[in-house]
């Protein structure tokens, strides 16, 4: 699969990144920044959909690196439906975009390689169904 270019605008990035985490219904919690760095985090119960857990200043412009940070996030929501909402299942995406020298589970792997492409995230997004009482179906097509 070939990645598309990384030229999507911060704004308009976490804008429709956020925008889709609301039409899927995840939850997204802001946290202080506090002294670390950004970080995010994706949690999930079986069976519904998650909440999307964000340290970064939400006051603050959007950054690349919140671009980043959203778009890694939002690879493990496509995992999480790619499962039926029961489980976080690999996409079939490229892996090799984790950071050198980490062991990292494939789900991670892949988040690290799309999380600079945002528009490959996107579009996996939109493609998603709102979860059903059956559950959720994913068609991804990167």
């Amino acid at each position: 699969m070939e990645l598309p270019p990384a030229n999507l605008a911060a704004e308009q990035c976490v804008t429709r990144m956020l925008a889709q985490a609301q039409r899927l219904g995840v939850l997204v919690r802001w946290q202080p920044l506090g002294p670390t760095t950004l970080k995010g985090a994706y949690h999930a119960k079986p069976g519904q959909p998650g909440v999307l857990e964000l340290r970064a200043q939400v006051s603050a412009p959007a950054t690349p690196e919140l671009c980043s940070l959203i778009s890694h996030e939002m690879v493990h929501v496509l995992q999480h439906w790619r499962g039926q909402l029961q489980a976080l299942l690999p996409l079939g995406w490229p892996t090799d975009g984790a950071p050198p020298g980490r062991r990292l589970s494939v789900h991670e792997a892949e988040a690290y390689t799309a999380q600079n492409h945002p528009q490959l995230v996107l579009a996996a997004l939109r493609q998603l169904q709102l979860p059903s009482g059956r559950g959720a179906q994913i068609q991804l097509k990167p």
